[in-house]
């Protein structure tokens, strides 16, 4: 199966269920799917480790009180239950974190036409290194795949003018600007179709 095509109903399962697959999942579906990040799924993610946190109170409580002679068993499995929540909402606490300086830096070059690195590492008041090492996971993880840097300059070179230039209008094909949603970029689409954000993959409607 393609793992974008994982559905998030079984992740989410998986997560309450067995909290080891459900975290292997939803990895690789964040490795595999760049819209997560940006889509507000956080959300979701979030509630399920609540889910899994008060599973695991009621749990050892219940555990505690019953004296049954498997207290020690069921103790093990609500304190995994526990763990499972607690890297869930540390891993999408760190999700949104991410998210919002992926979604300043589009802000900056895709929609502003920023070239200048420095300027960049000003505006979001980072230094020059941590921009630069951004820039470059953000390009490997296909967030910027029309942009290169030029670190000899200190700048961002688009590699395709389309990037830079609305595309034109003509009589046969009605096109519009559309900020994404997911990571507020903006994209150059068709009239009444279908598209993915070319930046971070979240579903358009033009």
């Amino acid at each position: 199966m393609d793992n974008k095509g994982i559905s998030w109903g079984w992740i989410f399962l998986c997560l309450i269920v067995f909290w080891p697959v459900g975290l292997y999942l939803l990895f690789r579906k964040i490795s595999s799917d760049k819209s997560v990040i940006m889509s507000g799924k956080t959300k979701r993610l979030k509630i399920t480790a609540w889910i899994l946190i008060i599973i695991a109170g009621f749990g050892l409580i219940g555990s505690i009180e019953s004296g049954a002679d498997d207290t020690a068993t069921s103790l093990l499995i609500m304190l995994a239950f526990l763990v499972g929540g607690i890297l869930l909402l540390k891993k999408s606490k760190k999700m949104d974190k991410v998210a919002k300086k992926y979604m300043n830096y589009i802000t900056l070059i895709i929609n502003e036409k920023q070239t200048s690195i420095d300027y960049i590492a000003n505006i979001t008041t980072q230094k020059y290194e941590v921009v630069v090492e951004d820039l470059k996971q953000m390009i490997l993880l296909g967030y910027l795949p029309k942009i290169e840097l030029d670190l000899n300059e200190r700048r961002i070179i688009f590699k395709d003018q389309k990037v830079t230039q609305a595309a034109p209008v003509n009589a046969t094909t009605k096109i519009r600007t559309i900020r994404c949603p997911g990571c507020g970029a903006n994209n150059v689409v068709k009239t009444d179709d279908v598209h993915e954000c070319e930046y971070c993959g979240t579903p358009l409607v033009g």
